[in-house]
């Protein structure tokens, strides 16, 4: 299982929609993807990224710039890439396997502090806020059609003096479901509020202000999520999974998810 995640992630995607410049992005893409697979990692990283400049920030992109990172050992932007890739694209499988390969391999503590938290997480983030408000949606439809038909058969039996409908409990679990998914709205709607960024330094000082005299008050290791409260002058306050906030350099990190 191992060696097959290891290959399938080390695994260049050849195929990529449309360019917002069609032809100096396919050029620059083609020839990143020539220079990988003749192991020239460093000169692939540069024509992705310069790929990723004009605005073309695609899954794919952003994948084959993570593989050539991670193949130049610079692990914890080939995580930062990924978990970006994965904001754009949630089911793209690619950037999932290369995020939960390195974050095992590197032993990366979640910015979730619980497993339910990270459960919650993990599971939600396959879902867009949008896919979730639809959702929610069609439950009120579904609830308000058997509502309304349960109290119609009801009212009909009392004015005929007819035996009552039996209880609707494929209406109170359905409620009692509509609960929970209202409780996962919420979560979502938290959860996408958040600006997330990962440390792509080896090592991140946040100091108590956002200049280089600051004292430092903690270290981030590369890798490690943070959540982004607000920025200045390139700087960026973040908080760790303590909940503890300091000021990094923006250089030191990588927005993967933007609120």
């Amino acid at each position: 299982m191992f060696k097959h995640t290891l290959f399938f992630i080390l695994t260049l995607v050849l195929s990529e929609p449309l360019f917002a410049d069609s032809g100096t992005a396919q050029d620059l893409f083609q020839k990143g993807l020539a220079a990988y697979q003749n192991k020239q990692y460093a000169e692939a990283r540069d024509d992705f990224q310069k790929v990723l400049d004009q605005g073309n920030t695609t899954p794919t992109v952003l994948h084959n710039l993570a593989l050539s990172a991670f193949q130049l050992d610079q692990k914890p932007l080939a995580l930062a890439l990924w978990r970006k890739a994965l904001t754009l694209r949630p089911s793209y499988r690619p950037a999932r396997e290369g995020r939960d390969f390195l974050e095992t391999k590197m032993q990366m503590r979640p910015l979730e502090r619980d497993s339910l938290s990270l459960w919650v997480h993990r599971n939600l983030e396959m879902l867009s806020f949008f896919d979730v408000l639809w959702f929610d949606a069609l439950m009120i439809a579904i609830l308000g059609w058997l509502g309304l038909r349960f109290w119609g058969k009801r009212a009909a039996a009392l004015e005929e003096e007819q035996p009552l409908p039996p209880f609707p409990t494929a209406l109170v679990g359905l409620i009692l479901l509509f609960v929970g998914i209202l409780w996962l709205t919420v979560m979502k709607g938290k959860d996408s509020a958040n600006e997330r960024a990962t440390v792509i330094s080896a090592k991140a000082s946040a100091r108590i202000l956002p200049a280089d005299d600051g004292v430092g008050i903690f270290d981030v290791s590369g890798g490690n999520e943070v959540l982004v409260k607000r920025h200045q002058n390139g700087w960026s306050q973040v908080q760790n999974a303590e909940g503890t906030s300091g000021w990094v350099k923006d250089g030191e990190i990588l927005i993967t998810s933007e609120r």
